[in-house]
């Protein structure tokens, strides 16, 4: 790598510098001591490369390590000290590797020496910023508000200086809507609406500076937020956006605000996540422009997997048998189109099989769950004649097994396990990519919920108990949520054992209080859980049926009320 091979002229360097002066360590050195003394911008090129390598990932305490022995080495090699370049290339080393902490706390030292007259390192925008990523990659809401008091604190800066040198740029408030984009925060999009807002005022302020205008990066990372959303109004806002991106590029002239095939994919994601009906009308209608414009000559918009699978998903979405027929006819035609005529664009993924049996799954066709096993059956025959692209993931033995719990058929538990077993196979010769996760087990849950076979509930619950197992010994990817636990319930309140399923489903319901009280929010019982509990001891013939009966209806009035 790159980033080592500078580590190691850097040594060398040093090497001679030490063996120039005699150090008794570096004799060896002493014949060939031409003295190349390294400086500040040797160090501080070292640092960058580190920050700047593709290849080289580092764990927050090793790049801690690596970061403090450059910087030891430089006071020991150079008579220069370490300035704002240097502090900058430190900064974006730690907010490579994932420790924004780290990076903060060296932007917080720049800001003490700064103040404490060294004028060499003073923090700027690039610091700011640079910090501001690092927290953005956490991807949590508490870190994407800490990036935009970042962002607050450097405009307090500029206003109170009017040093440029601190004006936030469109880098900058990208990163911290980049940071609501990965947040998971319920208000992302509100935040996301008003940092917009502020960037504009801003622009008009400072006299239209061009790095401050609104660019693709933070018009993607908008799309990004409003795709997220799932808020019924996030298609028309995209659709705004969209027809601001095409103004800014066709009446001012900006050429970078030309909407791009991914905009146009965020565009369809924004709409079949808001619930819109006219999500898969809208889709067909983009997909059918691109490809149009596309063979019309315009080279730049090519269709990508990322706008058909968009598409695929709007189908799936529906969730209707015309829906599901309608995604696999465009899958057909894009495999014809691939492998008869040789058009590389419409090559079909593993994104795009996965939306097709996704749209089958959700279609209340009979032959959903079949035709869904068939596309994987398929993805898995191209995977092994040698089309590594096509190597079916968890997401689509997952898909298949959603399919089997959606088929309502008498072998579906039959079906469903058949494809875990696949799975553990896969896993057990190495094949990590398709290892079983929560939704695998709780979609099995599921199967057997819904089935009337004899001792589904007790075959749910032992796929439960499995999860609360592996979660114990440290798998967090098997940590059984409210969905498995509200599951179980259900399959022991359709069971046919009157005696002890609403007993058993009673302990659930107690665990899941348990887990609830000791701090875990997410498994707090809900409406579902009162309803399968009452279908459950409606049944049952037990003395004190009655009384739960009553508790139950009282605590389900009060779920409805709130």
């Amino acid at each position: 790598d790159a980033a080592d091979r500078a580590e190691a002229l850097l040594r060398t360097m040093e090497a001679r510098h030490a063996a120039s002066l005699g150090e008794p360590q570096n004799r060896r050195h002493r014949k060939e001591a031409v003295d190349v003394q390294p400086d500040v911008i040797t160090y501080t090129t070292v640092l960058a490369a580190y920050a700047k390598s593709s290849t080289v990932r580092l764990d927050p305490h090793v790049a801690s390590w690596k970061a403090m022995d450059l910087l030891q080495r430089l006071e020991r090699y150079s008579s220069s000290k370490p300035n704002g370049f240097t502090y900058n290339a430190l900064i974006h080393l730690y907010a490579k590797h994932e420790a924004p902490e780290h990076a903060e706390s060296i932007l917080r030292q720049m800001i003490d020496m700064y103040k404490s007259g060294n004028k060499d390192v003073r923090p700027d925008k690039v610091s700011y910023t640079a910090v501001i990523s690092s927290y953005a990659n956490r991807g949590t809401k508490s870190a994407a508000e800490h990036a935009e008091a970042l962002l607050d604190e450097m405009e307090e800066l500029y206003l109170s200086s009017k040093d440029n040198r601190y004006l936030p740029n469109a880098q900058t408030f990208a990163s911290v809507l980049n940071a609501y984009a990965k947040s998971g925060a319920v208000d992302a999009q509100d935040r996301a609406d008003r940092l917009l807002q502020r960037m504009d005022n801003l622009y008009e302020r400072t006299g239209k500076r061009e790095d401050l205008r609104p660019n693709t990066i933070v018009f993607s990372q908008m799309f990004q937020i409003l795709s997220n959303s799932g808020h019924i109004s996030a298609a028309d806002q995209a659709e705004r956006l969209l027809s601001r991106m095409q103004q800014l590029h066709d009446e001012f002239g900006y050429k970078d605000m030309r909407p791009d095939v991914s905009t146009y994919a965020y565009l369809i994601n924004a709409y079949t996540k808001s619930g819109s009906p006219k999500a898969a009308d809208r889709a067909t209608e983009v997909l059918q422009s691109i490809e149009c414009r596309y063979n019309a000559g315009e080279r730049d918009m090519k269709p990508t997997n990322l706008l058909y699978s968009a598409v695929l998903q709007s189908y799936a979405k529906t969730a209707s048998k015309s829906a599901a027929e309608r995604a696999e006819r465009l899958l057909q035609r894009n495999k014809k189109l691939f492998y008869a005529k040789g058009v590389e664009y419409a090559k079909p993924s593993v994104l795009c099989y996965n939306a097709v049996i996704d749209a089958w799954a959700r279609s209340g066709d009979q032959r959903a769950a079949q035709r869904g096993e068939e596309l994987l059956d398929e993805m898995e025959s191209l995977s092994k004649a040698g089309d590594i692209d096509m190597k079916p993931s968890t997401r689509s033995y997952n898909a298949v097994i959603f399919a089997w719990k959606n088929s309502n058929t008498l072998n579906a538990t039959d079906h469903a396990e058949a494809i875990l077993k696949r799975m553990n196979e896969k896993c057990k010769k190495g094949d990590s990519d398709c290892r079983p996760d929560r939704v695998t087990i709780n979609s099995i849950i599921g199967v057997w919920a819904k089935s009337e076979q004899e001792g589904a509930a007790e075959r749910a619950a032992s796929f439960l108990s499995f999860m609360e197992k592996m979660s114990k010994l440290g798998d967090p990817g098997l940590k059984p949520d409210k969905y498995s636990y509200n599951s179980v319930i259900d399959a022991f309140a359709r069971s046919h054992d009157s005696s002890n399923a609403a007993h058993r489903a009673n302990e659930l319901y107690l665990q899941m209080k348990q887990l609830y009280d000791a701090g875990d929010n997410n498994m707090k019982p809900d409406i579902i859980t009162f309803t399968s509990l009452e279908n459950a001891w409606a049944k049952s013939k037990d003395p004190t049926a009655p009384q739960h009966l009553s508790r139950l209806r009282e605590l389900i009035s009060k779920q409805r009320v709130g």
